[in-house]
Formats: structure tokens, sequence, C-alpha cells
């Protein structure tokens, strides 16, 4: 057959649903050779296939390889199956206040807020999915001004307020993420939490307690700056990445959810282009630039409810923001492509974060 230009023109091949450079797996074992990966929606022999739609076993000097992974969709889950408590964490249940829909807390942000003059003080702030704090099944229009909360025991509380969103987009756009950015304020109110102000009442108790603040964020309690929870662990809690990166080939990792909690994962497959099903009205959208992580057991890395949840890598870096599953894969997009869709630049030189390069063992 007459190979396409550019490997990415193969998901018009019927089934294919997406295609990356990856590692191969052989008999479901991941290996250290590199690859192109080709992600289709049901494997069938070669010889069922007509030639035009047959995967080469090569392409641009690398060997190819094919894996079965359904459709990948973007769900959230329902309110008051997680289990949450304060304080506020990362990987703790949040969504709208108008409906019943969940998804997971990513990552806390301090960002500066410019004034007249420069900088007045800085924000809290919240990373996680458009589509987690955006009624899921509304044709997606800005999440702007929408209020989210955060499931407590029996009940919820409002913390923060949508200000900035990346909504995915149908038809033949090509997307680069599905995220949202919540500003925290003081709970059940609509007032902004500034440098010095605490939102959640448990960091005040502490705090007013003699309990030790970081002296380079002193709106966080030192004990749960930007934590993630881990109720398996004895102390309830995993500390908070060093910094920020892009996802690696084969990078152990793991990530903390509100509906599976702590899975461990590793990346397999990055620059990837696949289509993701959301549901109606909204349908089917393409994106490009994401990673997929899978599970060494083949258990499902993620479920219902884990949307938003933040991947960090065995280096403690904050690599990836989850946003689609199927079966034992999860895909998500790397985090320094979602703060440049977020962030002006001014706010990510000054993130509480270092973005930092780590050496590369992408292909």
């Amino acid at each position: 057959m007459a190979e396409p230009q550019s490997v990415e023109n193969y998901t018009s091949i019927p089934g294919v649903v997406g295609v990356g450079g990856g590692l191969k797996l052989t008999g479901g074992v991941i290996t250290e050779r590199r690859c192109i990966t080709f992600l289709v929606e049901k494997k069938l022999p070669a010889r069922k296939l007509p030639e035009v739609e047959r995967i080469p076993k090569s392409f641009d000097n690398l060997p190819t390889d094919v894996i079965e992974v359904g459709q990948f969709t973007a769900d959230c889950g329902t309110s008051g199956a997680g289990v949450t408590q304060k304080p506020f964490m990362a990987g703790d249940e949040i969504g709208p206040v108008d409906c019943a829909q969940a998804g997971s807390a990513g990552l806390l942000l301090r960002l500066p807020m410019e004034g007249r003059y420069g900088i007045v003080g800085y924000g809290d702030y919240l990373l996680t999915n458009y589509h987690v704090v955006f009624p899921i099944s509304r044709a997606f229009t800005s999440a702007f001004g929408r209020h989210i909360r955060q499931s407590v025991g029996e009940g919820w509380r409002r913390i923060g307020t949508v200000m900035r969103d990346v909504r995915p987009l149908g038809g033949a756009a090509v997307n680069q993420a599905d995220a949202a950015l919540v500003e925290l304020q003081a709970c059940d109110t609509t007032e902004q939490v500034y440098e010095g102000q605490e939102w959640d009442a448990f960091i005040d108790e502490i705090l007013q307690g003699g309990g030790r603040v970081n002296p380079l964020f002193p709106h966080y309690h030192e004990e749960y700056n930007a934590r993630h929870r881990d109720t398996a662990s004895p102390w309830g809690f995993r500390p908070p990445p060093l910094g920020i990166s892009t996802p690696v080939l084969g990078t152990k990792a793991w990530k903390s959810g509100r509906t599976t909690g702590v899975t461990n994962l590793v990346c397999i497959v990055t620059g990837l282009t696949t289509t993701v099903n959301y549901p109606a009205p909204n349908g089917v959208c393409k994106f490009a630039g994401q990673c997929i992580f899978t599970t060494i057991d083949g258990t499902p890395p993620s479920s219902g409810g884990d949307s938003g949840s933040v991947v960090v890598d065995e280096y403690n870096m904050a690599t990836a923001l989850l946003f689609s599953r199927s079966g034992p894969y999860a895909v998500g997009t790397p985090l320094p492509t979602v703060l440049d869709s977020l962030l002006h630049e001014s706010e990510r030189e000054r993130l509480n974060y270092p973005m930092r390069a780590l050496p590369t063992r992408d292909w």
C-alpha cells in the first residue's frame, strides 16, 4: 500500500484510534524497545483486513506495535462515592455545585496577581479537567464563573470558582488539553483568598494552635501544602511534587484519584494523536501531543471520577493531567502543555512549582 506521508494520517483508517511514539509490548510485557505505537479499537489478523487498512511492520526506520484499547472515553463519577476528608488535598472529590457529577482535584497552584504597579499578592488555584467542573452531559460552553464544591462527609462545601478553562472542541478541531483553573475561595463565600489567608478551616485550626508555617508560602501549612491523598498510607498522604516536567517513556509514576486512589503507572506512549469520546451532545474530540499510562499488572489505572488526577513520576515531578481512559490505559496531557494553555508567561515564571527539564529517554 502507499504509506501516508505522516504517521498521524493512519488515524483516518477505520478502527485506528491513535498513534504515537512508544515502547513495544511483547506478550503484554513492556520492553525498552522504541517503536511507533498504533492504538486500535479491536486487534484483527492482517489477513482479515483490506490491504489499505493494514498497519506496516515499520515506519520511518522504526518498528511498529499495535495495541487494542477499544475507545477512549472521558467521563465523571457520581458525587458522594469518593473518600474525602480535611484538610483539602490533591486527589479529593470535586465537582460543580449544580449537578451530581464528580472528578478529582489535580494540583494546587500559587499564582501572582498583577496590579497597576506590578504584583500585589498571590492567589491559590486548583488545576483539574474542564469536564470535571462543567456538567458533562451539556453542550460545552465556557465554564467561567461556575461554582465548585468539595464533598465532605454527607454534605459538601463550596471551595471556589472557575476562572479559566480549555474546553474540548469537536469536528475538525485538534485539541491540546481538557483543563480548568479554579480560584480557591474562603469556604462557602466568593471572597478571593490572598497570601496570609487560609481557605481551609482545618489548616486555620493548626495555625492557631502553633503549627509550623511554610515561610515561602505562608498561606499554606507546611504539613499539607499540595499533598496528595493516599488512604493506604499510614500517614494518609504523599508529599507534594518537587516541580513540573514532561512525561518520559518508561518512567514509573503514580496518581492519586478520587475513585481508585493511588495507582502505580508507567508511561508507554508519548506524542500521541488520538480521539476521545465525550457523552452526548459533545461526541468525539481529537487530541494531539498526549501520553498513555498503564499499570504493570494490567489493572485499570483510573476509573470514572479520576479525571483531573495529576501524574507524579519516580523523580517526584508532576508530569501529566489525566482526562480519559479505556481498560488498562489512561490518557494524560503533559503538564507543561496544560499550563501553557491556561497561564500567562509571567504566571508560569512565578509558579510555586519550578519547571524542570529531566534527561529524556524519549525516541
